[in-house]
């Protein structure tokens, strides 16, 4: 594959890691097929995850080479064909970031993912120790390292507090945020226009989404026990469960029956298409997000925009974006001095919700904010 690339002028190599089709395939696509705001030949994509690659858009640019993240000799080969490599995602392990030259470090170009930058909170003492040994040791090669890399990516904003928190004031920041699909804004505004009015939609049924995989980090459990109380209420507890840790999934699929009833909880198990998932949200009347670092932008913004009350942890990041940006949520915590009457009420303004995050529904802005941001390294 390397030998493919010898003599070819390419200006941009991107590595991309994670498990994540959806995202994945997002930037390929709006890459190479969006020709009038970029050059498709200047790109080649490496899918360094054999999972990945089974589900990534096959074109003439996108190669498979999981060694690229396995062995350093083989990263320095692809660095000479290039003149960036952009990492999605920093996934990899530390004695591979640690042999890495600063020459090639000079390259990168990381575009962040949420798990990136936060710690997760931890579960147990187990981990917490595990956590510690992390900062003390492998925290240090990454500071270290990443402080050498040409740039950092972020589609967050916010996420810079936490970068400059690690890494200092000086590393360059360029906006790149995931997620484009032509026609998103378009087709969630229809859903929206068509949409019933939010009792009919459910039969009176108040529905409670809580949060958007099958993570522990998301603490369902911990939820579903603050809601308790509610059980003899006309709701239906919503779980998207369809990806993350399935062992955890069944656990918290059994302990929501068990808790409220087979016919007052609805599981979701299959993943849906981006259509079917916006009217799925738009059927959700509440949804809690109760974790700090940074995860389900998706998510987040499109609950926003579809002017959901929204429950956060009150020191998250999602928390902090919603407090400047003016949209009106509410915090998790506060949901155990809460009458039902006050948890089901309507958003006093929920005009705000929307506006805070129409820049991010719009795809035009993401096209332009990664064309600026490639412009920017020419």
């Amino acid at each position: 594959m390397i030998k493919e690339l010898e003599n070819r002028n390419i200006k941009y190599l991107h590595i991309m890691i994670v498990n994540n089709a959806k995202h994945n395939n997002s930037v390929i696509k709006m890459i190479n097929y969006k020709t009038d705001f970029f050059n498709k030949k200047d790109h080649i994509f490496i899918i360094a995850n054999e999972d990945l690659y089974k589900n990534i858009i096959k074109d003439d640019n996108v190669y498979f080479d999981s060694n690229v993240i396995k062995d350093i000799k083989i990263l320095k080969q692809y660095s000479k064909c290039c003149k960036y490599i952009f990492f999605h995602s920093l996934n990899i392990k530390y004695t591979y970031l640690m042999l890495m030259p600063k020459k090639i470090a000079n390259k990168i170009i990381w575009v962040t993912w949420g798990h990136d930058l936060y710690r997760k909170t931890p579960q147990n003492m187990k981990q917490k120790i595990k956590e510690e040994i992390y900062l003390i040791t492998k925290g240090i090669i990454k500071k270290h390292k990443v402080k050498q890399f040409f740039a950092i990516g972020v589609g967050f904003k916010y996420d810079i507090i936490e970068i400059k928190r690690k890494f200092g004031n000086h590393i360059k920041i360029l906006p790149m945020l995931y997620g484009y699909e032509e026609g998103k804004k378009d087709y969630i505004d229809g859903i929206i226009e068509n949409s019933e009015k939010k009792k009919s939609l459910n039969n009176n049924i108040y529905k409670i989404m809580i949060g958007h995989s099958s993570y522990r980090f998301l603490n369902h459990i911990k939820i579903m026990d603050l809601l308790k109380k509610y059980k003899n209420k006309d709701i239906l507890i919503s779980l998207v469960l369809s990806y993350g840790d399935m062992e955890y999934a069944k656990k918290v699929e059994k302990y929501a029956i068990q808790l409220f009833g087979k016919n007052k909880v609805e599981i979701i198990n299959e993943l849906m298409n981006p259509k079917e998932y916006v009217r799925y949200l738009q059927s959700v009347d509440i949804c809690i997000l109760d974790y700090k670092h940074q995860a389900a932008l998706g998510n987040f913004w499109r609950l926003l925009y579809l002017e959901k009350k929204l429950f956060l942890n009150k020191d998250g990041i999602l928390k902090m974006f919603a407090n400047f940006e003016g949209a009106e949520t509410y915090c998790v915590e506060n949901i155990k001095n809460m009458s039902f009457e006050e948890f089901s009420q309507n958003l006093i303004n929920p005009h705000t919700c929307k506006k805070s995050v129409e820049f991010y529904i719009d795809e035009k802005n993401i096209l332009y904010m990664w064309k600026n941001s490639i412009n920017e390294l020419e």
